[in-house]
């Protein structure tokens, strides 16, 4: 099994029900050079979270702010 190290780029918390964070992934190096690099973290208390992989910075950024949209009015606009 890999240990996969990844660092927060942007997070953001709807009160304590829902968060969106995007990552992007350290190493192991070779996983760097390869697709899917980023990945939005959609979590939301008492569910499993979701996870979207994206090749680059772009598409995650997208995939990141669309989430957090949803997330806004899923709970009403609260943020944390």
């Amino acid at each position: 099994m890999l240990h996969i190290g990844e660092t927060v780029i942007q997070e953001i918390s709807f009160g304590k029900k829902i968060k969106v964070i995007l990552t992007q992934m350290l190493f192991p190096v070779g996983v760097c050079q390869r697709e899917q690099n980023f990945v939005v973290h959609y979590i939301e208390q008492d569910e499993e979270p979701i996870e979207y992989q994206h090749d680059n910075s772009h598409k995650a950024k997208k995939d990141f702010d669309y989430l957090s949209k949803i997330a806004k009015k899923e709970t009403g606009g609260k943020r944390r």
